[in-house]
């Protein structure tokens, strides 16, 4: 991706996962003041506190990684982690079913998406593991070979889900939230596919703004599936 965007003469590149620091560090070598007093140094962070429900350690995941990812914000983390094992425990029957179907893109997708989150949690072994499958994919691998990643991301997959799963469940939503009538939420609805379909980050806030008023309206996994679209940007 790097090599693809010098070439397209951009003067450099932030991959995902965002890396904070070091996007910040990227930024300043091309963006420079036009004047005034130079700003002082931005302070440390403090430490980030343990979260109630982190557990010290989680299998294939590198929780000091995913932590960063999050710029040091422990419920942030938490909140990815339970969207992770609610949204990727299915994986394997996924792909299985876009390839049985001969839906190549999609199957590629899935792979996609599995690299791309993995590494937002700190998952790295899996998110290599899905990147090699999308790779095999994209090239139109012969079967044998796609076959054999996919038993590689299932074998790496299978610890992080089942870690995941020990954690304690989210915390419920607040029993103060109230929900919007039938016309606001349509028009809520209509706001977020448009955001959706033009890229605007603000439909990760006016997702979480309408997800209450969403029950009833739609089936729990539906609306599982959408809050980890959302929340991990793939708003395709």
């Amino acid at each position: 991706d790097r090599e693809k965007a010098l070439a397209a003469g951009l003067d450099d590149q932030i991959g995902k996962p965002i890396d904070v620091a070091r996007m910040f560090q990227t930024l300043a070598q091309w963006i420079k003041p036009r004047g005034g007093a130079p700003q002082p140094d931005r302070p440390p962070a403090p430490q980030a506190q343990p979260a109630p429900g982190l557990p010290a350690t989680l299998p294939g995941i590198d929780l000091q990684r995913g932590l960063e990812g999050c710029d040091g914000e422990p419920q942030i983390y938490l909140k990815l982690l339970h969207l992770f094992a609610q949204g990727e425990a299915d994986f394997a029957a996924r792909f299985a079913r876009a390839r049985q179907e001969g839906d190549h893109d999609t199957a590629t997708r899935h792979a996609h998406t599995l690299k791309s989150v993995a590494a937002t949690i700190g998952a790295l072994p899996l998110s290599a593991a899905a990147k090699a499958l999308e790779q095999a994919c994209r090239r139109s691998a012969p079967d044998a070979q796609i076959d054999a990643a996919l038993g590689t991301v299932i074998e790496a997959l299978a610890p992080v889900l089942e870690g995941l799963a020990g954690m304690p469940a989210s915390a419920p939503a607040s029993p103060s939230a109230t929900a919007i009538d039938p016309g606001a939420l349509a028009e809520g609805l209509a706001r977020l596919r448009t955001l959706l379909k033009s890229g605007d980050t603000e439909a990760v806030e006016l997702f979480e703004a309408l997800r209450e008023s969403l029950c009833g309206q739609l089936p729990a996994d539906k609306i599982r599936r959408l809050e980890h679209s959302i929340a991990h940007y793939d708003f395709d």
